[in-house]
């Protein structure tokens, strides 16, 4: 999920390396100045030994040919001056072109520490609308949702590029990169793309398109989160409940919001309500006759099974499963003393758990066996009706999983904008972290291969996310005035197939 995103999509100041002194259990020294090559090339050839024995989806949107290319020109740039900096990009340069929303590189926690207490970040929350970065505060005078022109001279369009870059997302998706800005991370990647700053000279339009500047300080990152927290309209991007229903009796219409499918597996007690809720729910929509439901998930970064099984069997009229093939590529832990284990005995109650479910093996691929992916039937009390489903770029993994099968379904019309995870398949379930024990850099993915129980569509492509069948942006105007561009959009239609009339809702 976006929100549990580590924040530690960090990168270190070669000035501030000195300053790392403290040492965490586990953790190794932090670099005084650079690395060693020797240590750099070690650690790297870890990486592409792990990538090539663990990560099933290292190939799902390349070929092997192009992969083994990137792996060598890269390791080809490592040399005795190359930076911790540097190195850094040189790793993540592979990770983020393998196309997984799982995929992250973390820093070491000692020196994400010490560079979030050193005013180095940009102080300014930003979000993109219609591809372009605008002010999210009114921070140094500067108007909310003014388009930003440049930063201490770069330009917007060079710096979104660049800083969007350090978010990874399922296959070619570039909506998700860019919605990432709209987050607490986007001061991160800013400086990513900028490096350490004392202040920041920042261009912007004004209300009458003249272009003016500002100066404003740099700021510690806890600073930073402050202003964030306090950011214009967030109300559109955050959410405080995990999941309601709102009644639109004018409209006949049902709005069901499941922000996030993280509500615990079976037996808990968090699935178990939550089971409860979806059932009262769907009971009152076939008691009371509700002609239209609107499925809004546009903030459902995914979760734990069954959730998102569970509200589908609601909207489908047919039996799935949560995945048509499932894998993994090992069911032994490869590299195990660089493992980073979160529990005791955590590496052999994993290797137990492959070997139980990925019992299935197969042309040196291990196959999730049929006891640990039932086949669901839908529900009795199922919504048969007009159906609308809401969907974003913060939809990725579970989230997506369950928006691309209700796409594939046909009943439903997909409004909004291309989620960041995938429509045809996608790397989740189990994720591991290795930490490559020179640079201490900490290399988390997922390993299991999941295709999706859904049926190709010619305006789905490989590489995609869930493409709505109608694109609605959130425009500069509604923004400014808190308003949801995409809801308003799905009840003015309704009311329109309702009444035959135009009343454009929220006016």
């Amino acid at each position: 999920m976006r929100k549990s995103i580590y924040l530690a999509y960090l990168c270190s100041a070669i000035a501030l390396f000195a300053t790392c002194k403290t040492v965490e259990k586990g953790e190794p020294e932090l670099p005084g100045v650079a690395l060693s090559e020797e240590g750099m090339l070690a650690d790297y050839r870890l990486f592409r030994d792990l990538y090539e024995k663990a990560n099933p989806g290292l190939y799902d949107f390349h070929p092997k040919e192009t992969i083994d290319s990137l792996f060598l020109a890269n390791e080809k740039k490592i040399n005795e001056r190359t930076t911790y900096q540097e190195f850094y990009n040189i790793i993540w340069g592979v990770v983020d072109f393998t196309g997984s929303i799982h995929n992250n590189l973390f820093y070491p926690d000692t020196l994400k520490k010490q560079l979030e207490a050193q005013p180095i970040f940009f102080p300014l929350p930003v979000l993109c609308l219609n591809n372009e970065l605008h002010s999210a505060s009114s921070l140094g005078g500067i108007p909310v949702a003014s388009k930003i022109v440049s930063v201490n001279g770069m330009k917007a369009e060079e710096l979104l590029e660049k800083a969007s870059f350090y978010r990874s997302t399922d296959g070619y998706n570039k909506t998700e990169k860019y919605a990432s800005m709209a987050g607490v991370i986007s001061s991160w990647y800013m400086y990513l793309a900028l490096g350490p700053q004392e202040e920041f000279v920042v261009a912007y339009e004004d209300d009458q398109q003249q272009v003016k500047q500002v100066t404003l300080p740099a700021v510690s990152y806890e600073t930073f989160k402050e202003t964030h927290a306090a950011r214009h309209a967030k109300h559109l991007q955050e959410f405080e409940e995990q999941y309601t229903f709102q009644q639109v009796d004018s409209l006949n219409t049902g709005i069901l919001t499941v922000n996030t499918f993280a509500l615990g597996g079976p037996g808990e007690a968090s699935h178990v309500q939550y089971a409860a809720f979806l059932d009262s729910v769907f009971t009152f929509l076939n008691q009371r006759g509700v002609q239209y439901l609107v499925v809004d998930v546009r903030k459902n970064g995914g979760g734990n099974n069954p959730n998102q099984t569970l509200l589908f069997s609601y909207l489908t009229d047919r039996q799935f499963r949560m995945t048509t093939t499932g894998y993994t590529i090992f069911n032994q832990v490869h590299h195990k003393p660089h493992y980073v284990a979160t529990m005791p005995d955590e590496i052999k109650l994993g290797e137990a758990m492959l070997q139980e479910q990925y019992s299935v093996q197969r042309d040196g691929k291990f196959y999730l066996a049929d006891k640990y992916n039932p086949v669901f039937s839908p529900q009795q009390n199922r919504f048969r009706d007009n159906q609308y489903l809401l969907v974003s770029p913060d939809v990725a993994s579970a989230g997506s999983l369950f928006a691309s099968m209700v796409k594939s379904d046909q009943k439903a019309q997909v409004i909004g904008e291309e989620t960041g995870g995938g429509y045809l398949w996608h790397t989740g379930n189990f994720g591991m972290v290795y930490r490559l024990p020179h640079s201490g850099l900490l290399l988390k993915f997922s390993i299991v291969s999941l295709a999706q129980d859904v049926k190709p569509l010619n305006h789905q492509r490989i590489g995609q996310g869930i493409m709505p069948h109608v694109e609605v942006k959130l425009t500069r105007e509604d923004y400014l005035q808190g308003r949801d561009t995409q809801l308003e959009w799905v009840l003015n239609t309704i009311y329109q197939q309702v009444t035959g009339a135009l009343s454009p809702v929220g006016e």
